[in-house]
């Protein structure tokens, strides 16, 4: 039964190490299930690996589990990878503007604000990924 204050997402364990597993996932765009994918080339299906902490001890290499993540914690993965960001470059567009500075070397100067906030994404990746922790069950 599906919890709306879950994300869920079936996956097969592909490696397990102590109380560690990593479940691969295939991912797919809104168009992939499509009946009309074979005709366009936007189709999008990619196979991720999700790590997981905690797994429970009975996981094998091969399980098919559904991996779950709160409501909570995809907001929070949302808002740091898009809004956030968008939030950064429209307030930098409109303070260029203000300034008068020109529609191209605002637009760039927008874009490369993003350089420093995503390299201090990677530098808090570890506490990030604390807060974002994945759990999983057997189907």
């Amino acid at each position: 039964m599906k919890n709306n204050k879950e994300l869920t997402h079936e996956g097969v364990v592909s490696k397990k190490d102590g109380r560690d597993a990593w479940v691969k996932i295939i991912a797919k765009s809104a168009c992939a299930g499509c009946h009309a994918k074979g005709a366009c080339s936007v189709a999008d299906v990619e196979e991720k690996i999700v790590h997981v902490r905690n797994a429970p001890s009975d996981t094998k290499v091969g399980d098919s589990v559904i991996l779950v993540a709160n409501k909570k914690q995809e907001k929070l993965a949302l808002f740091l990878g898009y809004v956030l960001p968008l939030c950064i470059i429209i307030l930098s567009l409109i303070l260029l503007r203000y300034m008068n500075v020109s529609d191209t070397v605002s637009a760039i100067i927008a874009l490369t604000i993003l350089i420093p906030y995503y390299s201090v994404l990677f530098l808090f990746k570890k506490r990030i990924a604390d807060k974002l922790e994945f759990s999983i069950r057997k189907i």
